[in-house]
């Protein structure tokens, strides 16, 4: 995993998730994935649909259960095979049908501005798996 700063260290609990290979949920006080979704709910978004390998059941129990987000509705598809962005973007169909999309990585922070503007559309959150760098 890369770092902003080469000499710093993952903590435990944070070096312990990276090796998963789920970057989206190292624990950053909460999972990182948390700040990406709480995000898109201020820039207007209403739905997101997490990408997610099959192995990654631990991600929908979290996001499907008790710590679903309340600000945004979360739907799951499943990419059955670490293929790239194009082949989460197809697993992603049946959710987002044909509706305006956005697609973002999931390990990474966007600083949106809360303008309402994106209201309308689904964000769908995607990371890739190691396998696939």
């Amino acid at each position: 995993m890369r770092r902003a700063d080469a000499g710093a260290a993952l903590g435990a609990d944070q070096a312990r998730v990276a090796e998963t290979g789920v970057k989206a949920m190292i624990p950053v006080g909460r999972p990182f994935l948390d700040y990406v979704l709480s995000g898109l709910a201020d820039a207007g978004l209403a739905e997101v649909c997490l990408v997610i390998g099959p192995e990654h059941r631990a991600v929908r129990d979290y996001y499907g259960g008790a710590a679903a987000p309340t600000r945004v509705r979360v739907a799951f598809a499943v990419q059955q095979q670490p293929l790239g962005t194009a082949d989460a973007v197809a697993a992603a169909a049946g959710v987002v049908g044909d509706r305006d999309f956005l697609v973002l990585n999931s390990d990474n922070y966007y600083r949106w501005k809360p303008t309402g503007r994106w209201r309308p559309w689904t964000a769908l959150a995607w990371w890739p798996s190691s396998a696939t760098r």
